[in-house]
């Protein structure tokens, strides 16, 4: 549902200057057991794979109006071209 998925043969994404790549992302606003609600993320530190430089971006999502719950775990799939989910 979150794609692109692959098994083996992962491409190596190179960027150029300009260019972006996107990696797919997934929680949930459900509270587990005995809770009745959850601490939302504000922020999420992003790094490269192998990276020492990281960067703060805003948990922000416009679409939720809200900021990323806290309920579950984050699902992440692999880093990809743009052009794998939008279409370029």
């Amino acid at each position: 549902m979150f794609g692109p998925y692959r098994v083996r043969d992962i491409p190596m994404v190179v960027l150029r200057p300009g260019k972006r790549a996107d990696a797919v992302f997934a929680g949930s606003d459900i509270p587990g057991p005995g809770a009745s609600s959850c601490t939302p993320y504000r922020h999420f530190r992003v790094r490269a794979p192998g990276g020492s430089h990281s960067v703060l971006l805003s948990a922000w999502l416009r679409y939720l109006d809200a900021f990323m719950p806290s309920c579950a775990g984050i699902s992440v799939t692999m880093i990809v071209p743009a052009s794998a989910l939008y279409r370029g």
